[in-house]
C-alpha cells in the first residue's frame, strides 16, 4: 500500500505545474459525482459498483504543461485545453456469492482503487481525451470493506467469498481516446447528431483498443460531448457548457473492443485455479437521458455489456448516474 500512496502523492505534488496558469473565472471548472451499480438494471453479478469523483479545470493558458502535451494531438489548434484528476474505485464479483470457496468457473472477487490525471482538449468539433490512472487491485482496494457496509445499509446479502479475491497488485492504465462531434440536424427546438470515437488503453489492468458511435437527439447538442462513464464504458467528459434554460438530450451508443488484457478475468494471480478464459471481442450498448440547467447537469446511463469470459451464460446490465457542477 505505501508505494500506491507514493504514487498518489507525487501526482498531487505534480498538480501545480499541470495547472498553472489559472484559468478565466467565467470559464470555471467542473465536479463530478459518479455511480454505477448493477441494481439499477437489477441484477447483483461480475461488475457490481463503480464510484468515481473527478474534478474538470477551468482550460489552461497557452505556455502551461498540459497545452504543451496536447500540442501533440492531431487537430489541437486552437483548443480549450484542461487539466482532469479522478479518484474511484470498482468492484467485481462472481454471479455465485453464497460459496466461501473458489468459484473456478466465475470471474473472481476483485476490487480496483485508483487516482488519476487527464489531460482534455476541446475544439468545436472534437474532443481528445489522454488519461493515467494508477493504483492498486487486491485487498488494498478494500472492494470487500465497501461493498459489505453498503450491504448492510441496505439489509441485502453478504457476499461470502471475498477471501479469495484477487491478490495485491500494483496497476495502471493509459488511455487515449478521440470523440468526433457531427451535426446531423440542427433546429431550434430539436437537432441531431453522431459521434464517433476511437481509443486505446495500454497498461496492466487492462488493455484493449476500442471503436463506436453515440446518437443523440434533443436540444443545445453544441454544449457537451456527452456525459462521463468509468472505463472501459463509452467515452465521455465531465465538459459542459452552461444552459440558461433547460438542455436535454436522448443517446444511444455502442462501443467494441479488441481485448489483449483484462486483470479482473485473467492475467491474475488466480488464473492456474480458474477454468475461464477472457473473450477477445466485447461489446457495449448503452441508452439514456441528459438534463443540463444553468450550471448544473445530471446524466442517467443503461448499460448492456456482452459476455467478458467463455463461461459466462448472459451478458451483464447496469445502470450510471452522474451528477456534474461548474463552479
Amino acid at each position: 500500500m505505501q508505494k500506491q500512496t507514493a504514487t498518489l502523492l507525487l501526482l498531487a505534488l505534480s498538480f501545480p505545474a499541470l495547472a498553472a496558469p489559472g484559468g478565466r473565472k467565467d470559464d470555471p471548472g467542473t465536479l463530478t459525482l459518479l455511480m454505477e451499480n448493477d441494481a439499477f438494471a437489477a441484477t447483483d453479478r461480475h461488475y457490481t459498483n463503480g464510484l468515481e469523483i473527478s474534478w474538470l479545470s477551468a482550460p489552461r493558458g497557452d505556455d502551461s504543461v498540459a497545452s504543451n502535451i496536447a500540442e501533440w494531438l492531431p487537430g489541437s489548434g486552437n483548443a480549450q485545453v484542461r487539466v482532469g484528476w479522478q479518484f474511484g474505485q470498482s468492484i467485481f464479483t462472481p454471479a455465485d456469492k453464497d460459496s466461501r470457496k473458489l468459484v473456478t468457473d466465475e470471474r473472481p472477487y476483485a476490487a480496483w482503487l485508483y487516482g488519476g490525471v487527464s489531460i482534455v482538449s476541446v475544439t468545436r468539433s472534437h474532443i481528445d481525451t489522454v488519461s493515467l490512472l494508477l493504483g492498486t487491485v487486491g485487498p488494498n482496494a478494500k472492494g470487500d470493506v465497501l461493498q459489505s457496509a453498503v450491504h448492510e445499509w441496505l439489509d441485502d446479502g453478504e457476499s461470502l467469498g471475498w477471501a479469495n479475491q484477487v491478490g495485491n497488485q500494483a496497476g495502471g492504465m493509459l488511455i487515449v481516446d478521440r470523440k468526433w462531434r457531427t451535426p446531423v440536424r440542427r433546429g431550434e427546438w430539436l437537432s441531431a447528431d453522431v459521434m464517433p470515437h476511437l481509443g486505446i488503453s495500454l497498461g496492466n489492468v487492462a488493455g484493449y483498443a476500442n471503436a463506436g458511435f453515440t446518437l443523440r437527439l434533443g436540444n443545445d447538442l453544441d454544449h457537451d460531448f456527452g456525459p462521463p462513464h468509468i472505463r472501459p464504458s463509452l467515452p465521455g467528459s465531465g465538459y459542459f457548457m452552461p444552459s440558461e434554460n433547460w438542455a436535454w438530450y436522448l443517446f444511444a451508443g455502442a462501443d467494441g473492443r479488441v481485448v489483449d488484457r483484462n486483470i479482473f478475468v485473467d492475467d491474475n494471480d488466480l488464473e492456474p485455479l480458474l477454468d475461464i478464459q477472457k473473450r477477445r471481442w466485447v461489446t457495449d450498448v448503452q441508452t439514456g437521458f441528459v438534463l443540463t440547467r444553468g450550471d448544473f447537469r445530471m446524466a442517467c446511463t443503461f448499460v448492456r455489456r456482452s459476455e467478458e469470459f467463455d463461461r459466462q451464460l448472459e451478458p451483464d446490465r447496469f445502470g450510471s448516474l452522474a451528477f456534474t457542477w461548474r463552479f
